[in-house]
């Protein structure tokens, strides 16, 4: 995720002597950028100060080696869904909603410096979904929206929701860990129907971890479920070779209804474990061409932005 350090950063908490959680906040930071779980932005003079600050060769290496895409990385800042700002300590943790030029209700989560004192907070954004198999799917539209970002990459970790349990498991781990991402149905069966519980239960719970300061967001989609924004191309791409097949000839039958914003019950057509295991198995190049080339769904690309801003690295990363 791409954590921006605020230049008030400067007037305080990045000064001589270092308090202990400044200092435990600023190697975690280092380590997390340097083994590609996030990636780190801000001014220059502020990566500068850091260097002469006293910390150990190894870290102060680590943020020197930041340097070399710190511009590319303040330039995304504008361009994703959602990133961290880190404030100076004391400062309460806190959410805005905010436009730019290129986001329309971009998330800013606001937290304190020593909120990264605890290792555990520095740890690969989780990316949850209500079933496994959609947590693969949304990790590769993830990982091909990246493409656009030259230098950088989509890396997090995947849970399992586990159906009607997603909004329990999704406030255990926003408890626990760094970053959630979690990503439900609507189950709507209409534009004018009632959200799904599990949608329900899972924004009520957004707002109980967020009062607590933690950066966890839930992304309900706008249409009835995954298999309403599959584009036709992938979902070809993932069916059985023989031509004879009844199942392939079902789907070439009737794929004029598949990559819509719609309320159809598409379970006959989307088999959603072929399709998550066929986006597993291609390049995230091929992916992007299959997913966002042509007649691209605008809520494809609004769940695979928002997926890619939880897991934006950079490609130099270690892991």
């Amino acid at each position: 995720m791409l954590i921006v350090l605020s230049e008030l950063l400067r007037e305080d908490d990045l000064r001589m002597p270092l308090s202990q959680r400044a200092r435990d906040a600023l190697i975690n930071l280092s380590t997390a950028a340097y083994e590609g779980k996030h990636l780190l932005a801000g001014s220059r003079r502020i990566f500068e100060d850091l260097q002469e600050l006293g910390l150990d060769d190894e870290p102060s290496n680590r943020f020197k080696e930041a340097t070399a895409y710190i511009a590319d990385a303040q330039t995304l800042r504008s361009k994703i869904p959602a990133y961290i700002h880190v404030q100076p300590i004391g400062q309460s943790p806190h959410v805005e909603i905010v436009s730019t030029p290129s986001v329309t209700g971009q998330i800013v989560f606001n937290v304190p410096l020593d909120h990264f004192a605890d290792s555990e907070q520095v740890g690969r954004s989780w990316l949850m979904a209500e079933h496994i198999h959609d947590a693969d799917s949304y990790a590769a539209f993830g990982q091909a929206y990246a493409q656009r970002f030259r230098g950088f990459r989509c890396a997090l970790r995947k849970a399992d929701g586990h159906g009607g349990a997603t909004p329990h498991t999704f406030e255990s781990f926003a408890k626990q860990d760094m970053s959630v991402l979690c990503i439900v149905d609507s189950d709507r069966h209409d534009p004018t129907a009632k959200l799904g519980q599990t949608a329900t239960d899972a924004l009520a719970r957004q707002e109980t971890v967020r009062a607590h300061g933690k950066v966890a967001t839930v992304h309900v989609l706008p249409c009835r479920e995954l298999e309403n924004l599959l584009p036709a191309a992938l979902v070809v791409e993932a069916l059985p070779e023989d031509p004879k097949h009844p199942h392939r000839v079902k789907v070439l039958a009737q794929q004029h209804r598949l990559g819509k914003i719609d309320f159809d019950e598409l379970k006959e057509l989307v088999k959603l474990e072929q399709v998550s295991a066929t986006l597993t198995r291609l390049p995230a190049r091929e992916c992007a061409k299959l997913c966002f080339s042509t007649h691209a769904c605008a809520a494809l690309e609004e769940v695979s932005a928002l997926v890619c801003s939880f897991g934006l690295a950079s490609r130099r990363g270690r892991t």
